[in-house]
Parts: C-alpha cells; sequence; structure tokens
C-alpha cells in the first residue's frame, strides 16, 4: 500500500507543469514541463519605468548536470516586445521569465570565477545566443567548486573596439556575484528527484 501511494504521488509530481518550487538558502528546485533544475539568481537593476518588472542573470543546473547561465525577464514584458510565444524558464518572484539574449559579437569568453586559482570558461557556441553551456568534465568540477565555495563572480569578457580600450585587447566586465550557500542540498534534491523518475519510468 505504501509504495503504491509513493508511486501515486510521484506521478501526480511529474503531471504538473509547475510542479513547485522549493528553496534552499539561495538555491531554488523547481520543475517546468516536467524538466526539473536547480538555479540561483542576481536581480538587475531596471534603467527605465517600462523596463521588465523581473530581469535576472540565472544560473542553473539540469538533471543531466550541464551548467546553464542566462539572462531573464518576466515573459508579461517580452509580449509587449514580441507577439511570438516562448517556453518559461524559470519562475522567479511569482512571476514567469523568459531568456533574453546578453552574448554579440563581441562576446569572447563567459568565466565562472570563484578565487585566483579557479575560474572556468565557457565560449558561445555562436555569436546571439541566449545562454551559455558547460558540459561534461567543466560542469563535473564546477558543481565540485560548488559544493565548496560560498560564492562565484559571473565575467564576460569581450574584445576592444578602439572607443575605449585598444584594438583587439581584452577586457573584462564583471556581470554578477552568484550565492552558492544551500547548493549541496538543492543539488541532492535535484538528483534524487531524477533518480525517483528514472525508477518511475522503468517500473511504466
Amino acid at each position: 500500500m505504501r509504495k503504491l501511494l509513493a508511486f501515486a504521488i510521484i506521478l501526480f509530481f511529474m503531471s504538473n507543469t509547475h510542479a513547485g518550487s522549493n528553496k534552499y538558502s539561495d538555491w531554488h528546485f523547481q520543475c517546468i514541463d516536467k524538466e526539473c533544475k536547480i538555479f540561483t539568481y542576481v536581480e538587475i537593476p531596471k534603467t527605465a519605468k517600462d523596463g521588465p518588472e523581473v530581469h535576472c542573470y540565472v544560473l542553473s543546473v539540469k538533471a543531466n548536470n550541464d551548467i546553464i547561465l542566462q539572462e531573464v525577464f518576466d515573459v508579461a514584458f517580452h509580449r509587449t516586445m514580441s507577439p511570438i510565444n516562448i517556453p518559461v524558464e524559470y519562475v522567479i518572484k511569482n512571476t514567469e521569465t523568459a531568456v533574453r539574449q546578453f552574448h554579440d559579437a563581441k562576446g569572447k569568453k563567459i568565466i565562472l570565477q570563484f578565487d585566483k586559482h579557479n575560474e572556468i570558461s565557457s565560449t558561445p557556441s555562436e555569436a546571439g545566443v541566449n545562454y551559455c553551456v558547460f558540459k561534461q568534465q567543466k560542469a563535473e568540477k564546477l558543481i565540485d567548486l560548488f559544493r565548496k565555495k560560498n560564492k562565484v563572480v559571473f565575467i564576460q569578457k569581450f574584445i576592444g573596439l578602439g572607443f575605449v580600450y585598444p584594438i583587439g585587447q581584452p577586457y573584462q566586465k564583471t556581470k554578477a556575484v552568484f550565492s552558492l550557500k544551500g547548493f549541496s542540498k538543492a543539488y541532492n534534491k535535484l538528483i534524487s528527484t531524477s533518480d525517483s523518475k528514472t525508477n518511475v519510468t522503468r517500473q511504466q
């Protein structure tokens, strides 16, 4: 009877589009459209009255252990600029958010920096993409550092165009400092949920 009840609860959990969200200090566990992930975010200050209500840099870990760095803003603001429906990425401050492009032709490298001895970089596959992905060995190393550190700095490295910085010379611009408090508990929840879904699929 207990096994049957647990099985029913898991099926209910998987069937919901927004299956709920748990907070672990500065990290959130969330499932949207049956895709579960954990994330933390830093808000970007509003620069205009008609700007997005929710605008953030988000650092997330998916169930397959890919680590994603994205810029998001609220879906309502996106609809004022484009009639095209786009998927909801995260629910932040009770608001549905969608991805926003933060790379451009000048962006050469995305860096996650823990201290002067530990930094890991990733280069976007093309100009104009709206995310940066750390996979496989880089992701494994990042997860290990996430467990051990208290914060990580997101830096985007650009190449100068000659207006402010010398042509061809790199300069760095700090974008956000993400808190890593609560990561381990959130990550353990993500892994246990992923394992539960795998077991349910096998039983079905």
